[in-house]
């Protein structure tokens, strides 16, 4: 490191960190008191912090025992044999879903439906509509495809839901809005 002095209170150094203009200014009584009350005020300052981090570590500490605590409780074998007989209980009704939906629509419709994903049938109110195998319902407008909002309860397996779709549609259609999308 090298020093250049420009001054009686200034100096330039130059080391590897970069190039540093140095003043140095001495303090009087009044001086060294603020700078005393300086550090003082910055010291409770920074114990305040200090305190306000402990406590919300805390506070953490806290929140991740009760979550700790409510996983062991949900990872008990009674639970897992409740997830098992949900489970099941849904597979079952996907499965009669499934059939049902393939004795309505028949068997060629069905196997539309799997390999291309959709299938297309002329309503008794005259339009041509598509449905897809994941619920989505369009129809042939001045030769475009416009999709139809169509909201999905949570509970009912997609087949039945398809299967609703289309015998909602081609039987008694009902005025579904269109499907604004907002980008």
């Amino acid at each position: 490191m090298s020093e250049i002095s420009l001054e009686p209170n200034k100096k330039i150094a130059i080391n590897d960190r970069g190039i540093f203009v140095l003043e140095t200014t001495k303090l009087d009584v009044m001086g060294i008191t603020k700078l005393r009350n300086s550090f003082q005020t910055r010291i409770v300052s920074l114990r305040m912090n200090i305190q306000d981090l402990e406590r919300k570590i805390s506070s953490k500490k806290q929140q991740i025992a009760n979550l700790e605590l409510a996983l062991k409780q949900l990872n008990t074998p009674l639970v897992d044999e409740l997830i098992a007989q949900e489970t099941e209980k849904i597979r079952i009704a996907k499965e009669k879903a499934e059939q049902l939906l393939k004795e309505t629509v028949g068997n060629d419709v069905y196997d539309i439906l799997q390999t291309r994903g959709f299938f297309k049938f002329q309503a008794k109110d005259g339009i041509t509509y598509k449905v897809s195998k994941k619920g989505h319902v369009f129809r042939l407008q001045n030769k475009d495809w416009v999709e139809l909002c169509v909201i999905r309860p949570s509970e009912l397996p997609l087949p039945d839901f398809v299967l609703s779709l289309f015998l909602n549609i081609h039987e008694a259609m009902k005025k579904f809005p269109q499907k604004h999308r907002r980008w």
